[in-house]
């Protein structure tokens, strides 16, 4: 962990967690511990390890983030962000599965998947998913598809595949960090 100025400037090395045992995934970007992103939600922090299948959460004790839990993914999710939709609903996208999951219980000893979806109908084959972002309305949930250059259009309250899913298929999409950064229409559509 790094401390944040109030300037935005990134301060020295404040903490780090271990990552303990380790059993490899079944995707081959799964040989090691590979912590993902983060998501802190008050006094707690969500870590997404994209190599473990897992989602940590950590509580800070003494002002140090420890490890309370961890929520087990399916093999080959390889979760790689989070956003928070509407009421505070947290939803975990899954690089390599392309999965959207949403998760729940988060403060309890037996946090869970509440339900989970595809991000796409029509799935491509090297396509890995990056970026998750809820749209202004809340109705939806958007994921770069970086391969197959496209971005995928989810129905928020069902995790379903939206029926305009995959706009930009003979455009160019781009996802440089976090979330899907800009995209075009190959039509007027």
């Amino acid at each position: 962990m790094f401390p944040l100025g109030l300037d935005g400037t990134i301060g020295p090395l404040y903490d780090t967690v271990p990552p303990g045992a380790f059993t490899p995934g079944p995707h081959p970007a799964q040989d090691g511990p590979h912590a993902h992103s983060t998501l802190v939600l008050g006094d707690t922090v969500l870590a997404a390890d994209l190599g473990r299948d897992t989602v940590g959460v950590h509580c800070f004790v003494g002002g140090h983030p420890t490890p309370v839990r961890s929520i087990g993914l399916p093999p080959g999710t390889g979760p790689r962000d989070f956003a928070i939709g509407p009421d505070w609903r947290v939803f975990v996208l899954g690089e390599l599965s392309g999965a959207i999951l949403e998760l729940g219980c988060l403060d309890s000893d037996t946090p869970v998947i509440v339900r989970s979806g595809q991000s796409t109908r029509s799935p491509v084959a090297g396509d890995h998913a990056a970026g998750l972002v809820v749209s202004l309305d809340g109705r939806r949930l958007y994921t770069g598809l970086r391969g197959s250059n496209r971005i995928a259009v989810v129905n928020l309250d069902d995790i379903t595949p939206s029926r305009m899913s995959i706009a930009a298929a003979t455009g160019r999409a781009t996802s440089r960090s976090t979330a899907p950064t800009s995209w075009w229409r190959a039509s007027g559509r």
